[in-house]
């Protein structure tokens, strides 16, 4: 009882810090009036420093608080299917540290066709979030954004910008992974109502990640009316590939994930 209690309480508590960090980044955005010329122009230093502020009330934190409660349930810290009652689990076991060692080096990679509109790095991050879960994601994406960056995978990139893509990509992902898995592997759906479950979370996954992409970073980082061009371009240029590769990791991330929890 004292178990289930403390759960609640630590879900509550969640929840009310997510609302209040959002609100506080709200407020800073609208304060801050972005869509105005009052920051100057696209990429501006001013802007900068309100997308980096906003960014960790918006994003940051909330993603942190996902990433803090997956790390509280045993049975996603355990390897798929593995899960024995009692047993302890670390944060950061092997299979954990492998798992990001080995997706730092993807990301990277992957992220060398995006100078052509080809969003490959989304198949990397849909299956990452479906098969290894929040934690797994977000370091991997805010550690590997830098290196992503060096290797010529990130051409678009002012220097200055880049720790908050990283950022970005590691906060939209932890929170898009926290929502299928939170539905997804306790068991809270079977049969058909399961399937419809996969197919939300799958439509989540890629609402938040075009809501961080297309319009929120398009906002801040453009005085309107550039800021709309923006979104047109993202989702007229590179956005069909990411939604694409998203369903595919996603679709490849499910089916590892049975494949190994049925193994003995």
């Amino acid at each position: 009882m004292g178990s289930i209690t403390s759960t609640r309480v630590r879900y509550s508590s969640a929840v009310v810090g997510m609302v209040a960090s959002w609100i506080i980044g709200a407020a800073i955005i609208v304060i801050k009036a972005p869509w105005s010329e009052a920051l100057g122009y696209a990429d501006a230093p001013a802007r900068i420093m309100v997308i980096y502020l906003a960014s960790i009330f918006v994003w940051l934190i909330p993603a942190l608080i996902a990433t803090y409660l997956s790390t509280r349930n045993p049975k996603w810290l355990a390897p798929p299917g593995k899960y024995v009652a009692g047993a302890k689990y670390k944060v950061f076991s092997p299979r954990t540290l492998t798992a990001i060692a080995i997706l730092i080096a993807l990301y990277a990679v992957s992220g060398l066709p995006t100078g052509v509109n080809i969003d490959v790095p989304a198949i990397v991050a849909s299956f990452a979030s479906v098969f290894y879960g929040p934690l797994v994601v977000f370091v991997t994406f805010i550690v590997g954004a830098p290196f992503r960056w060096l290797i010529g995978g990130m051409p678009w990139a002012l220097p200055a910008l880049v720790p908050f893509f990283g950022m970005l990509d590691a906060s939209i992902w932890a929170l898009g992974s926290y929502i299928y898995w939170y539905f997804l592997r306790d068991g809270k759906f079977t049969g058909r109502k399961r399937t419809i479950a996969k197919v939300l979370c799958v439509v989540a996954m890629i609402a938040i990640h075009y809501f961080g992409w297309g319009i929120y970073s398009q906002i801040l980082r453009n005085p309107w009316p550039a800021s709309l061009l923006g979104i047109i371009r993202v989702i007229t240029t590179w956005y069909p590939t990411c939604v694409a590769f998203v369903i595919i990791g996603a679709v490849i991330g499910e089916e590892a994930y049975k494949a190994r929890a049925l193994e003995r």
